[in-house]
């Protein structure tokens, strides 16, 4: 099947845009990662992956470049991002279903998170032993709910969200007032 698409890759590839040769890399891909029993699942998330990555661009995507412009802002300045920025915005730019929007929310995060932290560190602003213990117990929390999230019914974790922003939302500005009085101090 390979040998095949490669051959015609090769017939093919004259004449054609680069746009065309990557999709036919795609389904060469695709077709491999759904022929090779042993190693199905990582090669077809790869395949899926890269199909994904292929697109092309939308209107969309500016959106959620602008979208992420914002999270990553967030993030740097404030140590926000994923869950209070990119999530809300992300349901309501793309209509997409919850938990999609809460997994591509977590994969977006990732390299934001590792840049603000590259700074922090820098400035010496990483307690270590208090985020190793975070990280174990956000890594048993992620893991039970991501499982409630993947069951949960429809409209369920819209509310948790919009709970959880509000209690969130009241207890900051709580905080912050009584911070201004002992600043105009």
């Amino acid at each position: 099947q390979q040998q095949q698409q490669q051959q015609q890759d090769e017939h093919a590839g004259k004449g054609q845009g680069q746009q065309q040769q990557q999709q036919q890399s795609v389904l060469a891909l695709t077709a491999a990662a759904s022929s090779t029993p042993s190693s199905s699942s990582s090669s077809s998330f790869s395949a899926r992956v890269l199909q994904q990555l292929q697109q092309p661009l939308t209107s969309t995507d500016a959106a959620l470049a602008a979208t992420g412009s914002l999270a990553g802002f967030a993030s740097g300045m404030l140590g926000i991002g994923g869950g209070t920025v990119v999530t809300p915005l992300l349901a309501l730019a793309t209509g997409a279903p919850q938990q999609v929007v809460l997994g591509t929310s977590l994969i977006a995060m990732v390299l934001p998170s590792m840049i603000g932290l590259a700074q922090h560190q820098r400035l010496g602003n990483v307690d270590w032993r208090m985020a190793a213990a975070l990280a174990v117990g956000t890594s048993v929390g992620s893991y039970a709910g991501s499982n409630f999230a993947l069951e949960a019914p429809p409209g369920v974790l819209e509310a948790l969200f919009a709970a959880g922003m509000l209690l969130l939302g009241r207890r900051t500005l709580a905080a912050a007032g009584k911070a201004v009085p002992k600043a105009a101090q």
